[in-house]
């Protein structure tokens, strides 16, 4: 017989063992009842704020949330307060003040949260620092690397705006998603060509042409083709009927293709892009 690492009581011989192992690779066996409520959880923290770096993935037998002293009704509460603020009222200061009455700088989706709001006060520096400290609690936060992009674009930040929307592309190529705006995806794939056609065309106009920077972007316009020159089925009705949006990109010319781009680009990130403004908590994942 073998005693649980937990409460240290004897396992019997017919009894269930549940062995794992901790982070240093050390044996660890539980009873059933312990097993219970021992759980792994990925979190992925960043190494240095304001980095571009996705670090690999920790494991914790904590609930990250765990260690947050939140009242979670009234964050709960005070959350609904913040959206409704944000998006019927468009009151950004009042969202703000409420945020903060029940801010927790562990929380990533608190920072989340604050930045968007920020964003839409005009304030893109304070809106990219808060990305920053999201994702230096969660680099794998994609919504917080899409957000900061889109604002280093608005500043013509074009370079560092394309790591961010790669970063994106590399933590959500993988899921498996009914439709567009199920993810960050395609709306990162299109910023990201936006992006190094400005880039692109900057260098150019100072006589500084860089041809993998021109292959690079040749390729990112190829690969938005099919969701662009094509009808695309973007969600389906309450009837469960698909609806499909055709931009009518019908053309093989590569700069007929970005002009109409760049002129339908709110439109395109209409279609594409998610809607997240709050958060009420993080993406901790157990694993399995």
């Amino acid at each position: 017989m073998v005693n649980c690492d937990k409460c240290e009581k004897k396992i019997g011989f017919f009894e269930t063992k549940n062995e794992y192992e901790d982070e240093d690779g050390n044996e660890l066996i539980y009873c059933s009842k312990c097993d219970e409520k021992h759980e792994e959880y990925f979190f992925y923290p960043g190494k240095k704020k304001g980095s571009y770096e996705i670090t690999p993935e920790q494991v914790t037998n904590e609930h990250p949330e765990d260690k947050i002293d939140l009242d979670n009704k009234k964050r709960e509460k005070v959350l609904m307060e913040v959206a409704t603020l944000f998006i019927a009222k468009k009151d950004f200061k009042k969202a703000l003040k409420k945020l903060e009455s029940i801010f927790e700088k562990k929380s990533e989706a608190d920072w989340y949260s604050k930045g968007n709001i920020y964003a839409n006060l005009g304030k893109i520096k304070e809106a990219i620092k808060c990305y920053d400290e999201a994702l230096f609690i969660d680099t794998h936060y994609a919504k917080a690397w899409y957000r900061k992009g889109s604002l280093l674009f608005e500043s013509n930040k074009f370079e560092n705006a394309i790591k961010c929307f790669e970063n994106v592309i590399e933590l959500q190529k993988d899921l498996e998603i009914s439709y567009p705006k199920d993810s960050w995806l395609i709306s990162a794939m299109f910023r990201r060509m936006v992006s190094l056609v400005m880039w692109n065309n900057k260098l150019v106009a100072s006589k500084k042409p860089s041809k993998e920077l021109s292959g690079k972007t040749l390729e990112s316009i190829q690969e938005m083709f099919p969701y662009l020159a094509t009808s695309v089925v973007v969600d389906e009705n309450e009837e469960g009927q698909e609806l499909m949006v055709d931009f009518g990109f019908y053309t093989d010319n590569i700069n007929d293709f970005v002009d109409n781009c760049m002129n339908d680009f709110n439109k395109i990130l209409d279609v594409f892009e998610p809607r997240v403004v709050y958060e009420a908590s993080g993406q901790h994942k157990p694993r399995h």
